[in-house]
């Protein structure tokens, strides 16, 4: 099938080849997709060559920064188009990503405008509220179930890693490790959602799973440091990776260590069980005093006889 002037426009999007004022106009028009709340949209020829002419043509006057003026000029302009027609493409969000380490070690990385509060540390659990679209690091606690109050929306967790994100209508739960239990008001049992598997819920008290596509996971990971897998890395690489994810200094009292190799993934591990697990790999001990982490031992040097 031969490509319209509208997926010719996407692609030189997504390889950074538009102009500034092509770029503003096509992500406010994305910010007004995701604004309206669509899904996996189909556009006729007869939209897609209106929203071509709208987003290439040249406007008059001076610019104003970036996102601000264009974006509320492409919402009411592109507000009737979203809700006639189901959303064009799956696009990841392209917001700014923010990581929060709450004082159990549990990480958010928050993106936009996104809220967490209310977190409270119990005896009988962990709890928050949410509003926005974020990536959770859950740290692991068997007696201290983790829950996630959006509205009348729940999710309860022991320890796992799972997208979530809110809409006016209901939430989008997407789980990459482990277990969540999604429930509502409405249905305090609810059901529960396993590792790549993705569950929306709606104010009409519908539950709809999916299967996790690769690309979608992959989205949801951008710009975090959730990924910890390495092969053959250095001691040094995998220490300068702990210290830019959790916000630590590690020091290797033998410099000679810091040359060790480490194959291992420590993804979805929290920092004390990740540097566990490199002590016992390597035999060394792990020493903590606030943010600051030392790691003793000969490591992977045979001691001299």
């Amino acid at each position: 099938m031969e490509k319209s002037d509208f997926d010719r426009l996407m692609e030189r999007y997504l390889t950074g080849q538009v102009t500034d004022a092509e770029r503003d106009k096509i992500e406010a028009w994305l910010d007004a997709e995701k604004f309206a709340g669509t899904g996996d949209r189909i556009l006729t020829a007869t939209d897609e060559d209106r929203l071509f002419r709208a987003l290439t043509q040249r406007t008059v006057g001076r610019l104003a920064p970036r996102g601000v003026v264009w974006a509320w000029r492409m919402t009411a302009a592109f507000a009737a188009l979203a809700a006639c027609v189901v959303a064009y493409v799956w696009w990841p969000s392209t917001a700014a990503t923010h990581k929060t380490i709450l004082r159990d070690g549990t990480l958010v990385w928050a993106r936009g405008a996104s809220q967490l509060t209310d977190f409270r540390q119990e005896h009988q659990g962990r709890r928050a509220s949410f509003q926005g679209e974020a990536l959770f690091e859950v740290a692991k606690d068997a007696a201290h179930p983790f829950e996630v109050h959006c509205g009348p929306v729940r999710l309860r967790v022991m320890g796992t890693s799972f997208n979530l994100k809110t809409r006016a209508d209901g939430v989008t739960l997407t789980v990459l490790t482990g277990t969540v239990n999604l429930s509502s008001t409405g249905d305090t049992t609810g059901v529960d959602v396993r590792a790549d598997e993705a569950v929306m819920y709606n104010s009409g008290g519908r539950f709809e799973k999916q299967a996790v596509t690769t690309d979608m996971r992959n989205a949801m990971i951008q710009h975090t440091d959730y990924p910890m897998q390495f092969a053959d890395a250095t001691v040094d690489e995998v220490t300068g990776r702990l210290e830019k994810k959790f916000d630590v200094t590690v020091h290797v009292e033998d410099p000679m260590v810091r040359a060790c190799r480490v194959t291992a993934d420590f993804t979805d591990h929290s920092l004390s069980v990740t540097l566990q697990m490199i002590a016992e790999m390597l035999d060394l001990t792990v020493s903590q005093q606030g943010h600051v982490v030392t790691l003793r031992g000969a490591g992977c040097r045979k001691p001299v006889l």
